[in-house]
């Protein structure tokens, strides 16, 4: 189920990145991260039970959803439980949520920026992931119609959300690919859309059925992908690839100026002119 390719080219990559259609992108910094949001690695740091992780998503859900309107004008209705956490989540909030683009060139813009060592590039073959979650919460999977598949996960996303830890403490693992009704500028500039843990009580790789697989074993070759079938790829880059790849995603127009709007995006830009020659 899950594919390890250390890449010996970057060419190479994006020559095998252009086939892969229906696929979502995640980059990350350093190669020995797991594929884990920031809320669920906050909770094993601090130690929280698992069974207590509802009840502090709906806690931060409840505090944020009372007090949003006192700092944006536009917030979205009571019961969207979902468009609240992705309002959260493009505030810097942990959420269940885990950040994707469509793009495998902005998430590759991703792990190289602040890497300082391997990066790695996940890629998740979203359609396979979207037939398998809907296939197990008895939804028409087979629809072609990407606008209602999105309409109908979002709305499966809101009962999960509020029933999940209602006595129902053992909902299936699976996740959702989806894309928040309102579509702001950072979503737009990342091409971006999320991966939603049905069993918040897990990780995304528990959620995924990612198994540990021991990196120093792996080492498929890049004309192994089969982006038809193929379910999970990790893309592991060499730290080595880092000023070449950085220039050749400055040529294409994808850098901190471009993926974040506003002064801060243009000056979080410096540090690449740093590698310049």
């Amino acid at each position: 189920m899950l594919k390890i390719i250390k890449i010996d080219n970057w060419l190479s990559l994006q020559q095998v990145a252009s086939n892969m259609i229906l696929w979502g992108f995640r980059g990350q910094a350093d190669s020995n991260w797991k594929l884990d949001t920031t809320f669920y690695r906050l909770a094993e740091k601090n130690n929280i039970l698992k069974n207590m992780l509802w009840h502090k998503e709906y806690y931060m859900l409840r505090q944020f959803t009372r007090r949003a309107t006192h700092y944006c004008e536009h917030t979205p209705t009571e019961n969207d439980l979902f468009e609240w956490l992705s309002l959260m989540q493009h505030h810097g909030s942990p959420t269940r949520l885990l950040d994707l683009s469509h793009s495998m060139f902005i998430a590759a813009f991703f792990a190289m920026e602040n890497a300082d060592k391997d990066a790695a590039i996940w890629a998740l073959n979203l359609h396979k992931i979207r037939r398998t979650s809907m296939d197990k919460y008895g939804m028409d999977s087979y629809r072609t119609n990407i606008d209602h598949f999105n309409s109908e996960i979002i709305t499966v996303a809101n009962q999960i959300i509020s029933k999940d830890g209602k006595g129902k403490p053992n909902i299936d693992k699976g996740v959702f690919p989806i894309e928040p009704e309102k579509l702001h500028e950072r979503i737009l500039n990342q091409q971006g859309l999320f991966l939603f843990p049905t069993d918040i009580n897990s990780s995304i790789s528990d959620n995924l059925g990612i198994k540990e697989i021991d990196p120093n074993t792996v080492n498929s070759e890049l004309s192994s992908v089969d982006s038809q079938n193929d379910y999970i790829i990790k893309f592991i880059i060499p730290y080595e690839f880092k000023r070449e790849i950085l220039k050749s995603l400055d040529s294409m127009n994808i850098s901190s100026r471009t993926l974040f709007p506003g002064l801060d995006g243009f000056a979080r830009s410096m540090q690449t002119l740093m590698l310049s020659p």
